[in-house]
């Protein structure tokens, strides 16, 4: 094992070399004075059930002046008219929205129609169809929806025959006009 050596480090040109050994004891920090502890003694206050309330109403009470201040309300009284101003103004606008949806669907529909939509389907397409930024776009979306979807269209259905062929068996009389003989043969001859 090698012994200690002093070694020569200079640590700019115009100073001193400084030596250092070759193993590092730790340095010493320079002590501080002991910070006397002190011992205080927190005493817990205890409130009780009617302080705590008052501080809860009090607290609230001035939640209450600061909410009210921030919605520009003066006098508590006034709530219950602003109150129904805006159930009014909730209904009022609700409606508009509903009348405004209608004319949209009306028109919409009106173009589907335009189009060669059955009418049947009409509800069934406006779900399925883009409806796009303006109308024009609706019609362009409407249009290539009804090439894909041939069977939508008005001329797609035909009328259909409801006379229903009985397989050989006559249509039913009148049966307040017959007698009850009638009814027997007519029964007898249908096999029913």
């Amino acid at each position: 094992m090698e012994e200690n050596k002093a070694v020569d480090i200079p640590v700019n040109n115009t100073e001193a070399p400084v030596e250092k050994s070759a193993t590092t004891e730790p340095i010493k920090s320079v002590e501080q004075p002991l910070v006397q502890e002190t011992k205080v003694e927190a005493k817990e206050k205890v409130f009780t059930q009617a302080q705590l309330d008052e501080i809860v109403v009090g607290r609230l009470g001035k939640e209450k002046v600061r909410m009210l201040k921030k919605l520009g309300i003066d006098d508590e009284s006034k709530i219950d008219d602003i109150l129904a101003k805006a159930n009014l103004y909730e209904s009022v606008k609700s409606e508009a929205d509903s009348l405004k949806q209608e004319k949209l669907i009306r028109t919409y529909g009106d173009e589907l129609s335009a189009l060669g939509l059955d009418p049947d389907f009409t509800e069934y397409a406006l779900g399925k169809i883009d409806k796009g930024e303006n109308l024009d776009e609706f019609k362009v979306n409407a249009s290539k929806f009804l090439e894909a979807n041939p069977k939508f269209k008005k001329d797609t259905f035909k009328s259909v025959n409801s006379n229903l062929d009985l397989g050989g068996v006559e249509p039913y009389p009148d049966f307040e006009k017959m007698t009850t003989e009638q009814y027997l043969k007519w029964r007898a001859k249908n096999k029913l």
